[in-house]
C-alpha cells in the first residue's frame, strides 16, 4: 500500500504516515474533513520565504481602485484541507479540476482567495506582468505554462480558469493569489496532467525568488470565455494594473481537431469550434495589439526548444539562463505527436480543410502531409 505524505503548501512535507494537508499555512489541531474549515488556531500567516505576516484584520479591508471587501473568516484564512493523494493523481490522470478534487465550492474558494490576496498583498503588488494563454484545445498549451512555470520569476497556473472567477466577480488581486496557489500546488504535485508528466528537474515550478510574471495556463477555454461574453476580455485589460501578455500557441489544426475528436467530440463540431476559435483569436489580438501577442508553434518549439523558450522569456520580460533552458529541453518531446493519423477523414472533409487553412494567414503553413 503507498503511504501518504502530508504537505503544508507553503513549506512542503511535514511528516510521514498522514493524508495531504493542502493549506495556507500550519494549522493545528485535528485536520478537517474534506472540504470542511477547521477551528482556527493562530492569528499568524507564514509566507513562502519565511516571514511571518500579520493574521486577516477584522475591519473591512480596502483593496484597490476603491474597491472594498467584507473581512474573511478567520475560518478561511486557516483553512486546511484532508486530501487523499491516490484520489488526487486519479483526478489529474482524468484532467479532473484540482479544486473539486480539493471538495472546494466557490464560496469557500472565495473565502481563502479573499485571505490569501489580503495576506499576499504586497507580493502581488509588485508582479509586473500577467500572463495568459489563448489558443486552441490540445494544442501543447500544458507543456508551455509548465515550462515557464519552471523560471524563477514566473509563477503559471495550471489549468486554474481566470476568467470563470472574474465572470463570478472575484476580485483581481484575489485572482491573482489563486494562480499563485495553484503554481504551488500543481509545483508539489510535479506537473502532472492526463497521461503526461510536465516536471522540469532541478528547476522552480511552485517556488519563485523575485516574482515578476504571475499567469494562467487555460489557452482553450479563455478564448471560449471571451467569444462567449467579450467584456471579459476588457475587464482583463483595465482591472488588473499590470502589463498584459498573452501567449497564443498554434499547432496543426488537423492535430487539434483530430485530439478533439479523440477526445468525444464529432469531428463536425471539433472543425466548427476549431474555426470559432480562430476568429475570436484573431479579434483579441487585434483588440490587444499585436506587441502584447506571442504567437508560439507547437512545431517550433519542439524543434527548438531553447530558441523558442528564450523567446518568449524575452517577450514576458525575464532572463532564461542556461541552466534553466538546459532543463527545459530536457522534457521537450522529441517529435511532436501527430492524432490526425489516428482517426478517419472523408477525402471531402480534407479538401475543404485545405481550403479553409490555405485562407488564414496564422495556420497557412500548415498541411495534413506535414
Amino acid at each position: 500500500m503507498m503511504r501518504n505524505s502530508c504537505y503544508d503548501l507553503d513549506r512542503g512535507p511535514l511528516f510521514p504516515g498522514s493524508p495531504i494537508l493542502v493549506t495556507t499555512q500550519p494549522s493545528g489541531g485535528d485536520l478537517a474533513k474534506l472540504g470542511a474549515p477547521p477551528k482556527p488556531t493562530a492569528d499568524r500567516k507564514r509566507s513562502r520565504d519565511g516571514r511571518t505576516a500579520a493574521g486577516v484584520p477584522s475591519a473591512v479591508v480596502a483593496l484597490d481602485d476603491g474597491a472594498v471587501s467584507p473581512p474573511p473568516s478567520r475560518a478561511a484564512a486557516m483553512l486546511s484541507f484532508a486530501v487523499d493523494p491516490e484520489k488526487v493523481a486519479a483526478g489529474l490522470a482524468e484532467e479532473q479540476n484540482l479544486w473539486r478534487l480539493m471538495g472546494l465550492d466557490v464560496p469557500t474558494l472565495r473565502e481563502r482567495a479573499r485571505a490569501g490576496a489580503i495576506a499576499s498583498k504586497p507580493l502581488l503588488d509588485d508582479v509586473k506582468t500577467l500572463c495568459l494563454f489563448i489558443g486552441y484545445q490540445r494544442s501543447g498549451h500544458s507543456l508551455v505554462g509548465s515550462l515557464l512555470d519552471a523560471h524563477p520569476q514566473m509563477a503559471i497556473a495550471h489549468e486554474l480558469d481566470a476568467l470563470f472567477y472574474l465572470k463570478h466577480g472575484f476580485h483581481p488581486r484575489e485572482i491573482l493569489y489563486l494562480m499563485l496557489e495553484v503554481s504551488r500546488m500543481h509545483g508539489q504535485i510535479g506537473r502532472r496532467w492526463g497521461e503526461y508528466t510536465y516536471h522540469v528537474p532541478g528547476q522552480w515550478q511552485g517556488r519563485h525568488t523575485q516574482l515578476e510574471v504571475i499567469g494562467d495556463k487555460k489557452g482553450g477555454m479563455t478564448t471560449m470565455r471571451i467569444a462567449r461574453n467579450p467584456a471579459l476580455l476588457k475587464q482583463v485589460m483595465t482591472r488588473f494594473g499590470k502589463r498584459k501578455r498573452f501567449i497564443h500557441v498554434l499547432r496543426n489544426p488537423y492535430d487539434n481537431i483530430a485530439a478533439m475528436v479523440q477526445h468525444g467530440q464529432s469531428l463536425k463540431a471539433a472543425i466548427a469550434e476549431y474555426f470559432k476559435l480562430l476568429g475570436t483569436n484573431r479579434a483579441i489580438i487585434k483588440r490587444v495589439g499585436a506587441d502584447a501577442v506571442a504567437t508560439l508553434h507547437h512545431e517550433d518549439l519542439v524543434a527548438d526548444p531553447r530558441g523558442e523558450l528564450s523567446r518568449l522569456c524575452e517577450f514576458l520580460g525575464v532572463t532564461a539562463a542556461p541552466d534553466y533552458l538546459e532543463a527545459c529541453a530536457s522534457i521537450v518531446f522529441a517529435a511532436p505527436r501527430q492524432p490526425r493519423h489516428k482517426i478517419l477523414w472523408h477525402p471531402e472533409i480534407l479538401r475543404m480543410l485545405e481550403r479553409r487553412i490555405a485562407a488564414k494567414p496564422m495556420i497557412e503553413r500548415y498541411r495534413f502531409a506535414d
